[in-house]
Protein backbone atom coordinates (compact mmCIF):
# COMPACT_ATOMS: atom_id res chain seq x y z
CA UNK A 1 0.00 0.00 0.00
CA UNK A 2 2.84 2.36 0.82
CA UNK A 3 4.38 1.92 -2.64
CA UNK A 4 0.98 2.58 -4.23
CA UNK A 5 0.60 5.80 -2.23
CA UNK A 6 4.06 6.94 -3.31
CA UNK A 7 3.18 6.34 -6.93
CA UNK A 8 -0.13 8.21 -6.62
CA UNK A 9 1.61 11.06 -4.84
CA UNK A 10 4.12 11.41 -7.64
CA UNK A 11 1.36 11.13 -10.23
CA UNK A 12 -0.51 14.12 -8.74
CA UNK A 13 2.69 16.01 -8.04
CA UNK A 14 3.99 15.30 -11.53
CA UNK A 15 0.77 16.56 -13.12
CA UNK A 16 1.00 19.76 -11.07
CA UNK A 17 4.61 20.30 -12.10
CA UNK A 18 3.79 19.63 -15.76
CA UNK A 19 1.08 22.29 -15.69
CA UNK A 20 3.49 24.78 -14.07
CA UNK A 21 6.17 23.90 -16.62
CA UNK A 22 4.00 23.99 -19.72
CA UNK A 23 2.06 27.07 -18.59
CA UNK A 24 5.25 29.04 -19.15
CA UNK A 25 4.91 28.62 -22.89
CA UNK A 26 1.20 27.82 -23.37
CA UNK A 27 -1.54 30.45 -22.96
CA UNK A 28 -4.22 30.19 -20.30
CA UNK A 29 -6.83 29.54 -22.98
CA UNK A 30 -5.02 26.30 -23.81
CA UNK A 31 -5.51 24.99 -20.28
CA UNK A 32 -9.13 26.13 -20.13
CA UNK A 33 -9.90 24.33 -23.38
CA UNK A 34 -7.87 21.28 -22.34
CA UNK A 35 -9.98 20.99 -19.18
CA UNK A 36 -13.00 20.04 -21.31
CA UNK A 37 -11.64 16.78 -22.80
CA UNK A 38 -9.97 15.90 -19.49
CA UNK A 39 -13.29 16.37 -17.68
CA UNK A 40 -15.08 14.31 -20.32
CA UNK A 41 -12.48 11.56 -19.94
CA UNK A 42 -12.96 11.37 -16.17
CA UNK A 43 -16.74 11.49 -16.53
CA UNK A 44 -16.59 8.58 -18.97
CA UNK A 45 -14.54 6.59 -16.46
CA UNK A 46 -16.79 7.34 -13.49
CA UNK A 47 -20.06 6.68 -15.32
CA UNK A 48 -18.64 3.99 -17.65
CA UNK A 49 -19.76 5.97 -20.68
CA UNK A 50 -18.55 4.55 -23.98
CA UNK A 51 -18.92 5.40 -27.66
CA UNK A 52 -18.62 9.12 -26.96
CA UNK A 53 -17.08 11.42 -29.57
CA UNK A 54 -14.05 13.27 -28.20
CA UNK A 55 -13.13 16.84 -29.21
CA UNK A 56 -10.23 16.99 -31.65
CA UNK A 57 -6.88 17.25 -29.85
CA UNK A 58 -5.27 20.54 -28.92
CA UNK A 59 -1.81 19.04 -29.11
CA UNK A 60 -0.12 16.10 -30.78
CA UNK A 61 3.25 14.38 -30.79
CA UNK A 62 4.62 14.46 -34.32
CA UNK A 63 7.57 12.52 -35.71
CA UNK A 64 9.78 14.69 -37.94
CA UNK A 65 12.12 11.87 -39.00
CA UNK A 66 13.44 8.39 -38.34
CA UNK A 67 16.98 9.49 -39.21
CA UNK A 68 19.33 9.49 -36.24
CA UNK A 69 23.02 9.93 -35.61
CA UNK A 70 22.79 7.98 -32.32
CA UNK A 71 22.02 4.33 -31.59
CA UNK A 72 20.88 4.53 -27.96
CA UNK A 73 20.39 1.26 -26.10
CA UNK A 74 17.05 2.38 -24.61
CA UNK A 75 15.53 3.37 -27.98
CA UNK A 76 13.08 1.19 -29.91
CA UNK A 77 14.26 2.53 -33.27
CA UNK A 78 15.98 -0.80 -33.92
CA UNK A 79 12.55 -2.41 -34.29
CA UNK A 80 11.62 -0.32 -37.32
CA UNK A 81 11.41 -2.10 -40.65
CA UNK A 82 14.18 -1.14 -43.13
CA UNK A 83 11.56 0.52 -45.33
CA UNK A 84 10.79 3.06 -42.59
CA UNK A 85 14.34 3.84 -41.47
CA UNK A 86 15.98 7.15 -42.37
CA UNK A 87 12.79 8.73 -43.69
CA UNK A 88 11.46 12.22 -42.95
CA UNK A 89 8.20 14.13 -42.82
CA UNK A 90 7.91 16.51 -45.77
CA UNK A 91 6.94 20.15 -45.43
CA UNK A 92 3.80 19.58 -47.52
CA UNK A 93 2.75 16.67 -45.32
CA UNK A 94 3.37 18.82 -42.24
CA UNK A 95 1.01 21.47 -43.62
CA UNK A 96 -1.56 18.77 -44.41
CA UNK A 97 -1.52 17.58 -40.78
CA UNK A 98 -2.12 21.10 -39.49
CA UNK A 99 -4.94 21.51 -41.99
CA UNK A 100 -6.52 18.27 -40.73
CA UNK A 101 -6.36 19.39 -37.08
CA UNK A 102 -7.21 23.10 -37.43
CA UNK A 103 -7.64 23.90 -33.73
CA UNK A 104 -4.21 22.53 -32.78
CA UNK A 105 -2.25 24.76 -30.39
CA UNK A 106 0.87 22.75 -29.63
CA UNK A 107 3.01 20.21 -31.46
CA UNK A 108 5.75 18.25 -29.76
CA UNK A 109 8.34 17.24 -32.35
CA UNK A 110 9.77 13.88 -31.37
CA UNK A 111 9.93 10.29 -32.55
CA UNK A 112 12.32 7.52 -33.49
CA UNK A 113 14.89 9.92 -34.88
CA UNK A 114 16.69 13.21 -34.28
CA UNK A 115 14.34 16.10 -35.24
CA UNK A 116 17.16 18.40 -36.36
CA UNK A 117 18.05 15.94 -39.11
CA UNK A 118 14.87 16.85 -40.97
CA UNK A 119 16.00 19.33 -43.62
CA UNK A 120 12.62 21.08 -43.56
CA UNK A 121 12.49 21.55 -39.79
CA UNK A 122 12.88 25.34 -39.94
CA UNK A 123 10.28 25.76 -42.68
CA UNK A 124 7.89 23.70 -40.54
CA UNK A 125 8.71 25.71 -37.44
CA UNK A 126 8.22 29.05 -39.16
CA UNK A 127 4.93 27.89 -40.69
CA UNK A 128 3.59 26.56 -37.37
CA UNK A 129 4.52 29.70 -35.46
CA UNK A 130 2.82 31.83 -38.11
CA UNK A 131 -0.34 29.79 -37.44
CA UNK A 132 -0.07 30.51 -33.71
CA UNK A 133 1.06 26.98 -32.91
CA UNK A 134 3.60 26.52 -30.12
CA UNK A 135 6.38 24.02 -30.81
CA UNK A 136 8.38 21.92 -28.37
CA UNK A 137 10.89 19.22 -29.18
CA UNK A 138 13.09 16.47 -27.75
CA UNK A 139 16.60 16.33 -29.22
CA UNK A 140 19.86 14.56 -28.45
CA UNK A 141 21.78 17.84 -28.31
CA UNK A 142 24.55 16.81 -30.67
CA UNK A 143 23.50 19.11 -33.51
CA UNK A 144 23.19 22.40 -31.63
CA UNK A 145 25.53 24.83 -33.35
CA UNK A 146 26.01 28.55 -34.14
CA UNK A 147 24.07 28.15 -37.39
CA UNK A 148 20.84 26.84 -35.81
CA UNK A 149 20.87 27.91 -32.17
CA UNK A 150 19.02 31.18 -32.75
CA UNK A 151 16.31 29.38 -34.73
CA UNK A 152 15.92 26.84 -31.94
CA UNK A 153 15.36 29.61 -29.42
CA UNK A 154 13.14 31.61 -31.78
CA UNK A 155 10.74 28.89 -32.92
CA UNK A 156 10.62 26.42 -30.02
CA UNK A 157 8.93 27.25 -26.72
CA UNK A 158 10.48 24.24 -25.04
CA UNK A 159 13.53 22.11 -25.78
CA UNK A 160 14.19 18.81 -24.01
CA UNK A 161 17.69 17.37 -24.32
CA UNK A 162 18.19 13.68 -23.62
CA UNK A 163 21.34 13.09 -21.56
CA UNK A 164 21.05 9.75 -19.64
CA UNK A 165 24.57 9.96 -18.20
CA UNK A 166 26.98 12.54 -16.80
CA UNK A 167 29.88 10.14 -16.92
CA UNK A 168 31.74 10.36 -20.21
CA UNK A 169 32.56 6.65 -20.47
CA UNK A 170 29.07 5.53 -19.54
CA UNK A 171 27.43 8.15 -21.76
CA UNK A 172 29.27 6.82 -24.77
CA UNK A 173 28.12 3.28 -23.93
CA UNK A 174 24.46 4.19 -23.43
CA UNK A 175 24.11 6.83 -26.14
CA UNK A 176 26.14 5.12 -28.81
CA UNK A 177 27.36 7.53 -31.46
CA UNK A 178 27.30 10.49 -29.12
CA UNK A 179 30.18 12.58 -27.83
CA UNK A 180 29.79 13.57 -24.19
CA UNK A 181 32.19 16.49 -24.21
CA UNK A 182 30.58 17.94 -27.32
CA UNK A 183 27.12 17.58 -25.77
CA UNK A 184 28.15 19.48 -22.64
CA UNK A 185 29.71 22.22 -24.78
CA UNK A 186 26.51 22.42 -26.85
CA UNK A 187 24.29 22.68 -23.76
CA UNK A 188 26.49 25.41 -22.33
CA UNK A 189 26.41 27.26 -25.65
CA UNK A 190 22.60 26.97 -25.89
CA UNK A 191 22.12 28.33 -22.37
CA UNK A 192 24.57 31.17 -22.92
CA UNK A 193 22.86 32.12 -26.16
CA UNK A 194 19.46 31.95 -24.49
CA UNK A 195 20.60 34.34 -21.78
CA UNK A 196 22.18 36.72 -24.29
CA UNK A 197 19.01 36.85 -26.40
CA UNK A 198 16.79 36.91 -23.31
CA UNK A 199 14.83 34.07 -24.95
CA UNK A 200 11.82 32.61 -23.13
CA UNK A 201 12.45 29.06 -24.33
CA UNK A 202 12.34 26.48 -21.51
CA UNK A 203 15.34 24.12 -21.54
CA UNK A 204 14.87 20.77 -19.86
CA UNK A 205 17.07 17.71 -19.50
CA UNK A 206 15.75 14.16 -19.85
CA UNK A 207 17.27 11.27 -17.89
CA UNK A 208 16.05 7.69 -18.40
CA UNK A 209 17.05 5.71 -15.31
CA UNK A 210 18.20 2.12 -15.72
CA UNK A 211 20.50 -0.20 -13.77
CA UNK A 212 23.28 1.06 -16.07
CA UNK A 213 23.14 4.68 -14.88
CA UNK A 214 21.35 4.62 -11.51
CA UNK A 215 24.64 5.15 -9.68
CA UNK A 216 24.97 8.55 -11.40
CA UNK A 217 21.51 9.85 -10.51
CA UNK A 218 22.65 12.20 -7.74
CA UNK A 219 25.55 13.45 -9.85
CA UNK A 220 23.10 14.09 -12.68
CA UNK A 221 20.77 16.10 -10.44
CA UNK A 222 23.73 18.16 -9.21
CA UNK A 223 24.69 18.68 -12.86
CA UNK A 224 21.20 20.08 -13.57
CA UNK A 225 21.36 22.38 -10.57
CA UNK A 226 24.78 23.60 -11.66
CA UNK A 227 23.54 24.34 -15.20
CA UNK A 228 20.15 25.59 -13.94
CA UNK A 229 18.33 22.99 -16.04
CA UNK A 230 14.82 21.75 -15.48
CA UNK A 231 14.78 17.95 -15.35
CA UNK A 232 12.55 15.02 -16.22
CA UNK A 233 13.51 11.73 -14.55
CA UNK A 234 11.96 8.75 -16.26
CA UNK A 235 12.34 5.17 -15.10
CA UNK A 236 12.87 2.97 -18.15
CA UNK A 237 9.62 1.94 -19.89
CA UNK A 238 8.93 -0.99 -22.16
CA UNK A 239 8.36 0.56 -25.57
CA UNK A 240 7.32 -2.78 -27.07
CA UNK A 241 4.05 -4.67 -27.00
CA UNK A 242 3.98 -8.33 -25.82
CA UNK A 243 3.48 -9.57 -29.39
CA UNK A 244 6.66 -7.87 -30.64
CA UNK A 245 9.80 -10.01 -30.73
CA UNK A 246 11.84 -7.48 -28.71
CA UNK A 247 9.38 -7.45 -25.79
CA UNK A 248 10.82 -10.36 -23.79
CA UNK A 249 14.40 -9.14 -23.94
CA UNK A 250 13.33 -5.62 -23.01
CA UNK A 251 11.30 -6.97 -20.09
CA UNK A 252 14.39 -8.67 -18.66
CA UNK A 253 16.36 -5.43 -19.01
CA UNK A 254 13.59 -3.54 -17.19
CA UNK A 255 13.45 -6.09 -14.36
CA UNK A 256 17.08 -5.34 -13.57
CA UNK A 257 16.36 -1.62 -13.55
CA UNK A 258 13.28 -1.95 -11.31
CA UNK A 259 15.47 -3.26 -8.49
CA UNK A 260 16.55 0.34 -7.89
CA UNK A 261 13.04 1.82 -7.81
CA UNK A 262 12.83 2.54 -4.06
CA UNK A 263 16.27 4.13 -4.05
CA UNK A 264 15.28 6.29 -7.01
CA UNK A 265 12.22 7.54 -5.12
CA UNK A 266 14.38 8.37 -2.10
CA UNK A 267 16.85 10.38 -4.17
CA UNK A 268 14.10 12.26 -6.02
CA UNK A 269 12.44 13.14 -2.71
CA UNK A 270 15.74 14.45 -1.40
CA UNK A 271 16.28 16.78 -4.36
CA UNK A 272 12.74 17.93 -5.05
CA UNK A 273 12.79 20.85 -2.61
CA UNK A 274 16.30 21.81 -3.71
CA UNK A 275 15.04 22.18 -7.28
CA UNK A 276 12.00 24.15 -6.11
CA UNK A 277 14.22 26.56 -4.16
CA UNK A 278 16.14 27.15 -7.38
CA UNK A 279 12.86 27.73 -9.31
CA UNK A 280 13.51 24.58 -11.31
CA UNK A 281 11.07 21.95 -12.51
CA UNK A 282 11.84 18.35 -11.43
CA UNK A 283 9.37 15.83 -12.78
CA UNK A 284 9.57 12.15 -11.97
CA UNK A 285 7.88 9.53 -14.12
CA UNK A 286 7.29 6.63 -11.74
CA UNK A 287 6.41 3.01 -12.58
CA UNK A 288 2.75 3.08 -11.52
CA UNK A 289 0.41 1.13 -13.77
CA UNK A 290 -1.15 3.72 -16.05
CA UNK A 291 -4.00 2.02 -17.82
CA UNK A 292 -6.72 2.99 -15.34
CA UNK A 293 -5.74 6.66 -15.30
CA UNK A 294 -4.20 7.20 -18.74
CA UNK A 295 -5.77 10.10 -20.64
CA UNK A 296 -3.54 10.20 -23.72
CA UNK A 297 -5.81 8.42 -26.25
CA UNK A 298 -8.63 10.76 -25.21
CA UNK A 299 -6.89 14.10 -25.71
CA UNK A 300 -3.82 13.58 -27.90
CA UNK A 301 -2.00 11.11 -30.16
CA UNK A 302 1.28 10.31 -31.85
CA UNK A 303 1.55 10.82 -35.62
CA UNK A 304 4.44 9.14 -37.43
CA UNK A 305 6.41 10.75 -40.24
CA UNK A 306 4.35 8.77 -42.74
CA UNK A 307 1.00 9.69 -41.22
CA UNK A 308 0.04 6.75 -38.99
CA UNK A 309 -1.95 7.71 -35.89
CA UNK A 310 -0.96 5.86 -32.70
CA UNK A 311 -2.29 6.23 -29.13
CA UNK A 312 0.80 7.78 -27.55
CA UNK A 313 4.54 8.33 -27.81
CA UNK A 314 5.24 4.99 -26.10
CA UNK A 315 3.80 3.17 -29.12
CA UNK A 316 5.53 4.95 -31.97
CA UNK A 317 5.88 2.06 -34.39
CA UNK A 318 2.67 1.72 -36.48
CA UNK A 319 3.48 -1.96 -36.94
CA UNK A 320 2.62 -2.39 -33.24
CA UNK A 321 -0.64 -0.42 -33.35
CA UNK A 322 -2.24 2.38 -35.35
CA UNK A 323 -5.76 3.67 -35.94
CA UNK A 324 -5.36 4.82 -39.52
CA UNK A 325 -3.32 7.15 -41.69
CA UNK A 326 -3.96 10.91 -41.72
CA UNK A 327 -2.75 11.11 -45.33
CA UNK A 328 -5.37 8.60 -46.46
CA UNK A 329 -8.30 9.21 -44.11
CA UNK A 330 -9.62 12.50 -42.70
CA UNK A 331 -8.35 12.90 -39.14
CA UNK A 332 -11.86 13.54 -37.83
CA UNK A 333 -12.86 10.06 -38.95
CA UNK A 334 -9.78 8.47 -37.38
CA UNK A 335 -10.15 10.36 -34.08
CA UNK A 336 -13.66 9.10 -33.42
CA UNK A 337 -13.48 5.87 -35.40
CA UNK A 338 -14.91 2.63 -34.10
CA UNK A 339 -11.39 1.25 -33.64
CA UNK A 340 -10.22 4.16 -31.48
CA UNK A 341 -13.48 4.27 -29.50
CA UNK A 342 -13.11 0.57 -28.73
CA UNK A 343 -9.53 1.23 -27.63
CA UNK A 344 -10.67 4.02 -25.30
CA UNK A 345 -13.40 1.75 -23.99
CA UNK A 346 -10.77 -0.72 -22.70
CA UNK A 347 -9.30 2.10 -20.61
CA UNK A 348 -12.69 3.33 -19.36
CA UNK A 349 -13.85 -0.15 -18.31
CA UNK A 350 -10.41 -1.62 -17.61
CA UNK A 351 -10.96 -4.35 -20.19
CA UNK A 352 -8.13 -6.50 -21.60
CA UNK A 353 -5.88 -4.48 -23.88
CA UNK A 354 -2.56 -6.09 -24.74
CA UNK A 355 -1.10 -2.75 -25.82
CA UNK A 356 -1.71 -1.07 -22.45
CA UNK A 357 -2.21 -3.79 -19.83
CA UNK A 358 1.41 -3.92 -18.71
CA UNK A 359 2.35 -0.28 -19.28
CA UNK A 360 4.96 0.92 -18.40
CA UNK A 361 6.47 -2.57 -18.02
Amino acid sequence: MQSSNINLSYTVRGLKLRIIYYSKFMPLAFWIYLFIPLAITELCRILKITNLNMPLPLWVNLEPTTKCNFNCITCSRISLSPSRLNKSLSFNDFKHIIHEIPQIKRIHMQGLGEPLLNQDIWKMAKYANAKGIKLTTTINGSLINPQNVDNLLKYFSGIAISIDSVNEENFNKIRIGGNYRQLIANIRFLLERKNRLNAKTIIISNYVVTHLNFSELEDYLKFCLNFQLHSNIDEIKNLYCPYQRQYKEETEFIKESRKFHNKIVTIISKYKKVFEKNSLYLNYESIYKRKKICFFPFITCFISFDGFVAPCCMRQDPAAINFGNIFKTPFKKIWNSVKLKMFRNTLIRNLPNIVCDNCPD
